[in-house]
């Protein structure tokens, strides 16, 4: 096809411009490091130069290999962050449903009967529990 033909890039003038005798004059963003009299060749490496650090810092090709399985959340060949995101989510939120419901039982309904903190702290919580049985078989193992 070459360089001529009827697209319009190829048709502004006899001459070609080349892209660093073109000044660009519209907005740059904030993270742009140009400065005065910018050249569209400029915003164009900067522009590339963006996109390898973004495609780069978004890399998810190790993703996959531990404990997550991201499969049933792959659309595509290519594993996307809000796909990984939504995987580690739903991971998330499982464990914390596990830990919610598992072996958890309401505290407050216990009769402790003989069994009280020293220092007479409330016992609300399994550990604070757990740890008072321990003390008091400990007591006992003692006294035998």
């Amino acid at each position: 096809m070459g360089c001529r033909d009827n697209r319009l890039k190829y048709n502004c003038g006899n001459q070609k411009q080349n892209a660093r005798c073109t000044f660009y004059e519209g907005d740059l963003p904030e993270f742009s490091e140009l400065e005065d009299c910018i050249t569209i060749e400029e915003t164009t490496e900067e522009i590339y130069e963006t996109i390898q650090e973004v495609k780069y810092s978004i890399d998810l090709s190790e993703l996959g290999t531990d404990c997550i399985d991201f499969s049933e959340y792959k659309k595509d060949k290519v594993l996307k962050v809000s796909e990984a995101f939504l995987a580690v989510e739903n991971a998330f939120c499982d464990l914390k449903e596990i830990k919610q419901s598992s072996n958890r039982f309401d505290i407050s309904k216990i009769d402790f009967k003989c069994l009280v903190d020293p220092c007479n702290n409330t016992i609300d919580t399994q550990e604070k529990l757990m740890q008072l049985i321990i003390n008091a078989i400990c007591e006992l193992k003692n006294q035998s």
